[in-house]
């Protein structure tokens, strides 16, 4: 069974600075992303310190990241988001519990820059 988890957010960026975007899949739990700007596709994998840009004011980051249950010691799926290089560090952990081995969470982010 596939579930979602849908969390919306803003980022105040700083001028001039980059803003990095960080991911990490917990409980040892297998994920994997996509991740759109402005509806451009960025790329699909894993990000760790991913390079956003300066320039990101007025845009929307739109992340899915899709975890599956291969711990069976751990059914409940986490999902960590980091953004650096605005005027606050920003990280959110997302979890669900689920009941099934072979579940699946459908983890959305989007994150509206200022």
């Amino acid at each position: 069974m596939q579930h979602q988890d849908v969390f919306y957010t803003t980022y105040q960026t700083t001028k001039n600075q980059d803003v990095l975007l960080s991911e990490v899949v917990g409980s040892a739990q297998m994920g994997t992303s996509s991740l759109m700007l402005n509806g451009v596709n960025l790329g699909t994998g894993t990000f760790d310190n991913f390079k956003l840009g300066s320039s990101l004011a007025g845009q929307r980051l739109s992340m899915k990241t899709i975890v599956s249950n291969i711990n069976s010691a751990a059914n409940k799926l986490v999902v960590t988001h980091e953004l650096i290089g605005g005027q606050i560090p920003l990280v959110e952990v997302r979890h669900l519990a689920i009941a099934g081995d072979s579940d699946a969470v459908v983890f959305f982010l989007h994150v509206d820059f200022h």
